[in-house]
């Protein structure tokens, strides 16, 4: 199974948002992501703090923190590139995944290759 890859800039503001998030410093928090049904297209992106790893749950370690993703949805997002893109319409994660089939017009959701 490939591993998920972060863009330096994905890097930077998900250690930003988890610390930004902390109560104090010493407290462990996670940023889950998942795959949920919605969006025209099918699937979205689900990206969630988090307290506790669950059983069954897959933690991936970025050093600085981690991510936090469940079994099925790893399966999903095997190989993808989670980056985080500044334009001039707004600030956002995007998801380079090479089992989405297809997205909707805005990006949103996708469709997974059967």
């Amino acid at each position: 199974m490939s591993s998920i890859q972060l863009t330096d800039n994905a890097h930077q503001k998900i250690h930003q948002l988890i610390s930004d998030e902390k109560s104090h410093p010493d407290e462990l928090l996670y940023l889950r992501i998942s795959i949920v049904g919605g969006g025209c297209s099918g699937f979205q992106y689900d990206f969630e703090f988090c307290e506790e790893i669950e059983q069954d749950d897959i933690s991936l370690d970025f050093t600085t923190f981690q991510l936090i993703i469940d079994p099925i949805s790893i399966q999903v997002l095997a190989g993808a590139t989670i980056d985080y893109i500044m334009d001039m319409n707004a600030e956002r994660f995007t998801i380079k995944n090479p089992h989405a089939k297809s997205t909707c017009g805005c990006g949103n959701s996708f469709s997974l290759d059967t």
